[in-house]
């Protein structure tokens, strides 16, 4: 059941918009750029948004559950859960507000004025006859009220269904743990992640989909102790599933729900342990002059490579010992084992036409089902001299 409400843009975003929440347990961020932003804009100034806004009730979510914890908790703070319509509200709010600019076409609230083209204009800059209009804008807003918690997520994916929802930001709805422990990783781990994904990037979850690799990839180990056979895919079925083992589990995201809700303890550690180390390499390691600044600073593959080789370190009892060093000396094997390995393959070419490509052929294809075979390759030229490469035994607990 909802109901359908036609109101004005600038009413609404007085009376409306602050008291809804945005639910990260199942929204996907902010992704819209200026191009798509100046669009909605200028459907705005000709009158022509009519998308609906849709939210959910908290008192209607109450109603359905009454012993929900999140409903409860924000009830007396807002109103509403947003459903569909979180980038177009918060440009609207971005434009009224003088936070972004707009550059297209502008009407007046008479019809004898004539349009405007404009360049990067804030709202503030604008005649007061053409805010009014832009503030007549027609909006519509759905309210569902007969919705409970449990029900937003999959009423979300219906409501995008039609929209490009990425894999990442479909797994992300999910009410699993995994999920909400992966986004307060993406947010503790935004410094680096940001030297390594663009902007765009980012906000289609792209890390969040990393984090998830990588705790698949490091459950490998743990299945390859069980079965002698490693995990060797980290595609989008393998991560659908790995969030879907979660769903229906009430645990809390403490650091004390992975076993009893099917999930990795160790990886979840381990990884934690590995973008430490690549965060301590970035503070002694300058970004490269090649990029010329450009985000992102840094190739994705480094990153990569680093984390699995912290990965695989931490597993084997050892760790970094010299950021600075273990930086340089991890990258500078991985390509003196490729150029050796491609260099053998094409002398084995002339005798044999049917050689075997080998860690030249690992390193191309990255997360390919070779990047174990690519990773104890490495691992092992790396700890035949470990102290020269910035690495050392683990040091046993006090």
């Amino acid at each position: 059941m909802y109901s359908s409400n036609n109101m004005n843009l600038g009413w609404w975003l007085d009376q409306q918009y602050g008291k809804i929440y945005i639910d990260k347990s199942f929204q996907r961020d902010l992704v819209w750029g200026r191009e798509t932003g100046d669009a909605f804009l200028e459907s705005c100034f000709r009158h022509r948004a009519l998308t609906p806004i849709v939210v959910a009730h908290v008192e209607g979510c109450l109603l359905r559950e009454p012993e929900c914890v999140t409903t409860a908790r924000i009830r007396n703070s807002y109103t509403y859960i947003s459903l569909d319509g979180q980038n177009r509200a918060h440009y609207i709010y971005r434009f009224k507000n003088n936070l972004v600019s707009y550059t297209g076409t502008v009407c007046s609230i008479y019809d004898s004025d004539p349009d405007l083209q404009v360049v990067n204009i804030y709202f503030r800059q604008l005649a007061q006859k053409y805010q009014q209009h832009f503030l007549n804008s027609p909006l519509v807003f759905q309210v569902f009220t007969q919705l409970g918690y449990e029900e937003l997520p999959e009423t979300f994916r219906a409501l995008n269904a039609g929209c490009s929802l990425n894999h990442q930001e479909t797994r992300n709805s999910q009410q699993s743990p995994i999920a909400a422990h992966i986004r307060q990783k993406r947010k503790s781990y935004k410094g680096v992640f940001k030297r390594y994904f663009s902007t765009r990037n980012l906000n289609n979850m792209h890390d969040g989909e990393y984090i998830a690799k990588m705790l698949l990839h490091y459950e490998g180990f743990e299945i390859e102790e069980k079965t002698k056979v490693p995990l060797q895919s980290v595609g989008h079925k393998y991560l659908d599933a790995y969030y879907e083992r979660g769903v229906k589990s009430d645990l809390p995201v403490d650091g004390k729900f992975a076993t009893a809700a099917g999930y990795s303890q160790k990886s979840m550690e381990a990884l934690n342990m590995a973008i430490d180390n690549v965060r301590a390499m970035l503070k002694v390691v300058p970004a490269p002059k090649e990029r010329g600044g450009v985000t992102p600073l840094r190739k994705e593959g480094e990153l990569s490579l680093l984390v699995w080789v912290g990965l695989q370190l931490h597993r084997d009892g050892y760790e970094i010992s010299d950021s600075a060093l273990a930086f340089e000396e991890i990258n500078k094997a991985d390509e003196r084992l490729a150029r050796q390995s491609e260099k053998a393959y094409y002398a084995a070419l002339q005798n044999n036409p049917n050689a075997q490509k080998g860690y030249h052929e690992w390193k191309r294809v990255n997360w390919n089902t070779a990047r174990y075979q690519r990773l104890d390759a490495l691992v092992a030229e790396l700890l035949q001299d470990p102290t020269s490469n910035g690495i050392a035994l683990k040091q046993a607990a006090a």
